[in-house]
């Protein structure tokens, strides 16, 4: 019994995942598709492989802390734009609201551009990433507490991985997070809508909810979306 268990293993498994990599290598932004968690019943939205992650695993996949030194250590180019990043960003008072780590990851949840993980912003955008993070730290951190940033700065190629056509993140003024500590998604919504109508407006904020526990925030205009990325289907429209 235990041969033919182990036999099966060896000869399917390895099948499985060649026909999950190769289905996932064919998936674009045009294929729709209907999906049930998170989502509004038989709702579609543009399917591309960071969507088919998220999905499949609630929520995107997060690198490690070693995956991150390893990158360091790889460019120590990048390390010191890291380490004179930080040190902007705590001259601005915002360099200990999110972990530089969660910043800079760009498009992990794409299983074919590993590369493209993390990467740090050029000076220039360096000031339009702190009034996003002083937004969400007086007015969204105080109702869901701690949580996890999944994606922050991509550059051009990491926000084309990633299935994006959005400005915002290559921007470096965009962050993409999950609460830790509450676990009500209509709780969270209404709260989160809430902050958005009474203190979005004057902040040219941008809200958006993806349907798997993630939020979308950024300071690139007032407007709100739902998880088909239409106006129509946000919460805060309600």
């Amino acid at each position: 019994m235990l041969f033919l268990c182990a036999l099966v293993l060896v000869l399917f498994i390895p099948t499985g995942v060649n026909i999950a990599r190769n289905s996932l290598a064919k998936f674009d932004h045009k294929t729709p598709v209907k999906v049930g968690f998170g989502l509004r019943a038989n709702q579609e939205f543009p399917f591309y492989p960071a969507a088919a992650i998220m999905y499949r695993r609630r929520t995107p996949r997060l690198q490690s802390e070693r995956a991150y030194r390893k990158w360091l250590e790889e460019n120590p180019e990048k390390a010191e734009m890291v380490r004179q990043y930080q040190s902007f960003l705590n001259g601005k008072n915002v360099g200990e609201i999110i972990p530089m780590r969660q910043l800079l990851q760009g498009c992990a949840d794409n299983p074919l551009k590993p590369e493209l993980a993390f990467d740090v912003p050029p000076k220039a955008l360096w000031p339009n990433i702190v009034p996003t993070l002083k937004w969400f730290d007086a007015n969204a951190r105080p109702f869901v507490g701690n949580v996890r940033l999944y994606h922050g700065y991509r550059n051009p190629e990491a926000n084309k991985a990633c299935g994006s056509h959005s400005p915002v993140h290559p921007a470096n003024s965009a962050i993409d997070f999950v609460p830790l500590e509450m676990h009500d998604p209509a709780k969270i919504e209404r709260l989160m809508c809430s902050a958005f109508r009474a203190k979005g407006k004057t902040a040219k904020i941008g809200m958006g909810f993806y349907g798997v526990g993630l939020i979308h925030i950024d300071t690139r205009g007032y407007r709100s979306w739902g998880p088909d990325t239409r106006s129509a289907t946000s919460p805060c429209k309600a």
